[in-house]
């Protein structure tokens, strides 16, 4: 009997998974306006029936697509964070992850960047997504002034996060949508924008010595 409730949830599982990475292709090609379920249903190689029956419409889709995109960024932020390192170091760490995770994830990592993320976010649950990620980055921040090694120039340490995430947003979505006019015409290329993100990190909190 528990064998049959292992594979059961299991396969539960693996139909969210399916349903989910297709919802991410199909919001990234087509746009959150223009998807449609028969479209998610489509691409995932299963019936529209199904799809529903895991994801009542596409709002629950993207945010579910939201929730895992969060929960993801904040299992490696506390994976690649040592707060016993150099805090500059950190804040680094910090800007790879965001990139790194938008390189190998550019579709989950869109439906961050979506108005309708912004609509739902008064959703609680997604609220505490977002403040979970925002409290591990202003934790980085903090441990920083405390050793006098960075500063904050923002009131609270929810402006320095937000700021924060802003900088690497912008240097993330220039990346990724102008890669190749700058690579061409400029001979600017991601690992430049990426070394440039840094820089603009240490001018912003670092303390000058």
């Amino acid at each position: 009997m528990g064998n049959i409730r292992s594979r059961t949830e299991e396969e539960k599982q693996q139909k969210q998974s399916m349903i989910l990475e297709a919802a991410s292709k199909v919001f990234s090609e087509l746009g959150f306006q223009k998807a449609t379920m028969t479209a998610v249903a489509k691409k995932a190689g299963l019936s529209r029936t199904l799809v529903n029956f895991y994801y009542n419409d596409k709002n629950q889709l993207h945010a579910a697509l939201e929730k895992k995109t969060l929960n993801e960024i904040a299992f490696l932020l506390n994976q690649n964070i040592d707060l016993k390192n150099d805090p500059f170091k950190n804040l680094k760490i910090v800007a790879d992850t965001f990139f790194d995770y938008a390189q190998k994830n550019t579709g989950l990592y869109e439906c961050l960047l979506r108005p309708e993320f912004d609509l739902k976010i008064s959703n609680s649950t997604l609220i505490n997504d977002t403040q979970m990620v925002n409290e591990i980055v202003a934790k980085v921040i903090s441990k920083g002034v405390e050793q006098n090694i960075l500063h904050n120039p923002f009131d609270t340490l929810l402006e320095a996060t937000i700021n924060m995430w802003c900088i690497i947003h912008g240097f993330i979505t220039i990346s990724t949508n102008k890669s190749e006019i700058l690579q061409t015409h400029w001979g600017v290329s991601q690992n430049n924008l990426r070394s440039s993100t840094y820089i603009t990190l240490e001018k912003l909190f670092k303390v000058k010595s």
